[in-house]
């Protein structure tokens, strides 16, 4: 386990970028290797792959295969071959073992606060060294940009919203009142406004959807955290947010480098290259070469379009994946939510509230990603990946469980599921 959260801090929370040393020692690469082989090593039943088997995984293999035979049709092979081995199959991986080395709710429990001590310290970090731009959002980060980092935020506070959950243990409860004012101040500083519809998309589930915290409670931090953010925001971030409501007089509607432009220039590159795409993270070459607006530049002899991600990852999966890609992408995003809107109630069969209320937060946590990913280039962003393998470590708990109950009636008839212990090997 304690690999598998280091994953997770490196992956995620990019802690060898604050460490620089860790960087130098390829820290994220060592770990991920000696996760893998300590897994490999690891006989005990509860941990095969087997029982984290499901549509959602099935799905996720498949998306990966589909980036791998579109390798050799990139517009960059080399550059797609890497970003494939460095950055996506680590992530696909980190999922894996995230669900297959969960043993007991206990542990998805302390890997969540491994997560939580992550965003942590990214975030004291971003505040103390990350400055802002002449606009007022955040610049010369690490790694992430201001619109990742709002993604990455809204994606996480529901975690801290299940550690604030009725009856939930001392130490979660401190951690949750720790991490998110953090994750909140930096989501102001970052001024995304893909990131500010997605916050709403969360509150919104969170205020009228969340059970697992009483009522009175809800509305008490929702309305804390709308005072919050309008003291601390001021008027710069909500003359910025209220530009969302006139979109036509937005330069993302105006300009041909806008992303009204952009996205008509992706759907473009799709029909041209239906079938594979032009390769991961091939997007903005793409975009300036072979997009009807880019052809009509060099055709014309003007100039190139500068290279710019999709800022949506629906588009930008389609052109870079193709149809098959884009509907195993849109189909790993539903099956997800649909797979913890599921375990909600089968976790209530089973006398597991707690499951119950991480269940609900992790779709909660999908929507939220749904509805950013609409605004923001973030389809192989780790954060999702970690939220996947939460899903599956979820629902491998919820198998065994099952599976011990009836091997306890199967000896005593009466005995009740909720009151089983469950088996270890």
């Amino acid at each position: 386990m304690g690999l598998v959260a280091l994953m997770v801090l490196t992956y995620v929370w990019r802690i060898q970028d604050i460490l620089v040393p860790l960087a130098l020692i390829k820290f994220p690469t060592l770990i991920g290797l000696a996760a893998l082989a300590a897994y490999a090593f690891d006989k005990r039943r509860v941990r095969r792959l087997r029982l984290v088997r499901s549509p959602v995984l099935t799905i996720l293999i498949g998306f990966a295969f589909v980036i791998v035979a579109g390798v050799p049709t990139s517009l960059l092979a080399s550059s797609t071959l890497q970003f494939l081995l460095k950055d996506f199959l680590p992530n696909v991986f980190m999922a894996v073992l995230v669900a297959v080395c969960i043993r007991t709710r206990r542990d998805l429990d302390w890997l969540l606060g491994a997560h939580m001590i992550g965003a942590m310290l990214y975030g004291l970090y971003a505040l103390l060294f990350f400055g802002v731009d002449a606009t007022g959002r955040l610049d010369h980060m690490l790694y992430y940009d201001a619109n990742d980092l709002a993604l990455a935020t809204v994606s996480t506070l529901p975690v801290a919203i299940y550690f604030l959950r009725d009856r939930s243990p001392r130490w979660q409860r401190r951690m949750a009142f720790c991490v998110a004012p953090v994750l909140l101040l930096n989501f102001i500083r970052s001024g995304s406004r893909g990131g500010f519809l997605s916050l709403i998309t969360i509150a919104v589930c969170l205020m009228f959807g969340y059970r697992p915290i009483r009522t009175r409670r809800r509305i008490a931090a929702f309305s804390l955290c709308i005072g919050a953010i309008a003291a601390i925001g001021g008027s710069a971030f909500w003359d910025k947010m209220k530009t969302i409501l006139a979109p036509d007089d937005d330069y993302n509607m105006q300009s041909e480098t806008g992303r009204w432009q952009i996205w008509q220039n992706g759907l473009s590159i799709v029909k041209q290259r239906p079938f594979l795409g032009v390769g991961a993270q091939q997007f903005p070459e793409a975009e300036a070469t072979l997009s009807d607006l880019g052809r009509e530049r060099a055709e014309s002899g003007g100039r190139q379009l500068p290279w710019q991600a999709a800022h949506n990852s629906y588009i930008s999966v389609a052109a870079e994946t193709g149809v098959f890609g884009f509907a195993l992408f849109v189909s790993l995003l539903l099956t997800t939510i649909g797979t913890a809107l599921l375990m909600i109630r089968e976790a209530r069969v089973n006398g597991s509230g707690e499951l119950a209320a991480l269940s609900r937060a992790l779709a909660i946590a999908f929507a939220g990603y749904a509805v950013g990913a609409f605004f923001l280039t973030a389809e192989y962003k780790s954060i999702l990946y970690l939220n996947i393998g939460c899903v599956l470590a979820v629902r491998k708990l919820l198998k065994l469980s099952q599976a011990n109950a009836s091997a306890a009636r199967s000896v005593d008839p009466w005995a009740l599921p909720g009151r089983t212990r469950w088996r270890q090997a």
